[in-house]
């Protein structure tokens, strides 16, 4: 499960760098990447379990 979800981390990350060179600053979808990403501040991983933190 841990592989699987720093997997899908990573891939975010590529996705939201690949749109927002596609997109013009104050894009709607940029925007609403950015805040996407502001709200997965990390993940940490523990056995089978993972944390999520939203940023505070």
């Amino acid at each position: 499960m841990c592989s699987e979800v720093k997997r899908w981390c990573s891939e975010l990350e590529v996705l939201c760098s690949e749109v927002k060179r596609w997109c013009s600053e104050g894009d709607r979808l940029t925007f609403e990447l950015g805040v996407l990403r502001s709200e997965v501040e990390w993940w940490s991983c523990e056995g089978d379990h993972f944390t999520f933190e939203a940023q505070t």
